[in-house]
């Protein structure tokens, strides 16, 4: 309990954590230059204080409950910094590899370059990499083996330069892809940040509920005896309050699962294990695919690529199987000498107006800055339209699960405020 008491006087250094942090943005928009590493370190301290200070203080306020939690809480923070860290590694591998074949040099050359500067675990997983591309691999198959994620635009865009020719422009090309974050399933980080809250909630309200179901309502109901408080009135109001504890945990046994699925289902999309996700959750990324086939078709025309050649090799090769589809149908309607942006507008990977943007480029030339812009654009527009929702949800979420908190300290005060009551006339 000392201990407990002690930590609850660590407020005072969130508290110094705020006054660091309101200084170092002080300072920051006072001078318009580049954040020097001492005003990043005054940041960065800042940020401990605050976090060290409060989860020390939430810990003596609410003992055990807020142990458990806290220990959650560091846990999925410190799993997605470090799924960012290692998608920071693997970026930099690959774009070393692209800027390499750029100038002229091998994948294996600058797979082993880069082995020698890095360290731990990615410097195993090059080796794996180099030994991977000795063995006669290609830079995808290799790159599959050994668990390095290369953005689906730039594989099929060296698979284009090796099948159809003009290999050095395709990598050119190829490389600004694996600096692009929307190709890299940026529009999940909104997502998956509401869906991990919802579930950090979720486990908060469980804890909590059933530690006042199992310690203290017990102890609330022998108390009540002692004092013989118990009428009508009060046994309506913890019935009330058992109906929505339970109402609680049905809710939350529905929601948390399914969090839980879609969090491991974006996960596995995320390291490539899935193209996309199924049917009916696809709005979460939202046109991701489609946006990549658009990417590859601007290499394409940027490269002067055979376009029907080029259709042919996506049909066969691209990791979803629903854009496959996409490309054999526009493959087969531009061999019968339909046009391919018509077959594109009909199976909704353009919309209307982005066709006739296309057209429009198309007769000026500059179709492959359209096809990258039309990209953009609707990756741009899915996260506007997102976005407010999310932002919507997630609050409404949080006062439905105040509800049942709410009841159950009402359940809790009422009986203690009329045994108060009742002592102070004794």
């Amino acid at each position: 309990m000392e201990v407990l008491y002690h930590l609850q006087n660590l407020w005072m250094a969130a508290a110094l954590g705020l006054v660091l942090l309101i200084l170092s943005t002080q300072w920051d928009s006072t001078t318009h230059e580049e954040p020097t590493f001492l005003r990043r370190g005054l940041r960065l301290v800042a940020w401990m204080f605050i976090c060290v200070g409060g989860a020390a203080w939430w810990v003596g306020v609410s003992g055990v409950v807020a142990i458990v939690l806290v220990s959650v809480i560091l846990v999925v923070v410190f799993g997605l910094a470090m799924h960012r860290y290692r998608v920071m590694e693997n970026r930099a591998l690959i774009s070393v590899v692209l800027a390499g074949m750029e100038k002229g040099i091998s994948p294996i050359a600058s797979v082993v370059a880069y082995r020698q500067e890095a360290v731990g675990l990615q410097e195993a997983r090059a080796g794996r990499f180099a030994r991977a591309l000795g063995a006669g691999m290609s830079l995808g198959d290799a790159a599959r083996t050994v668990q390095v994620q290369i953005p689906a635009e730039t594989l099929m865009s060296l698979e284009l330069g090796r099948t159809l020719g003009n290999v050095n422009e395709v990598n050119r090309q190829a490389k600004h892809f694996a600096r692009d974050d929307t190709t890299n399933h940026g529009n999940f980080d909104l997502f998956l940040g509401t869906l991990v809250t919802i579930l950090v909630l979720g486990a908060f309200q469980v804890a909590l509920l059933s530690f006042l179901q199992i310690k203290i309502m017990p102890s609330m109901v022998q108390i009540v005896e002692e004092f013989d408080m118990a009428d009508a009135e009060l046994a309506n109001l913890w019935a009330w309050g058992d109906t929505m504890v339970w109402a609680s945990f049905f809710g939350l046994g529905l929601v948390m699962p399914v969090a839980i699925v879609i969090v491991i289902l974006m996960v596995m999309v995320q390291f490539g294990k899935l193209s996309e996700l199924p049917r009916g959750l696809r709005w979460f990324h939202g046109p991701v695919n489609e946006c990549r086939l658009l990417n590859i078709l601007s290499v394409v025309i940027a490269t002067d690529l055979p376009l029907q050649g080029s259709l042919n090799v996506i049909r066969r090769q691209f990791p979803s199987s629903r854009i496959r589809h996409i490309a054999n149908v526009v493959y087969g309607q531009l061999k019968q000498g339909g046009d391919w942006i018509d077959a594109l507008r009909a199976n909704r990977v353009v919309s209307a107006p982005e066709a006739a943007l296309a057209r429009s480029a198309q007769k000026a030339g500059n179709l492959a800055w359209a096809l990258r812009e039309i990209s953009v654009g609707k990756r741009r527009r899915h996260l506007q339209r997102m976005a407010p929702t999310t932002k919507i949800v997630l609050p409404i979420l949080v006062l439905l699960a105040a509800v049942p908190v709410l009841v159950a300290g009402l359940v809790l005060i009422i009986p203690l405020t009329r045994m108060i009551t009742l002592l102070s006339f004794a």
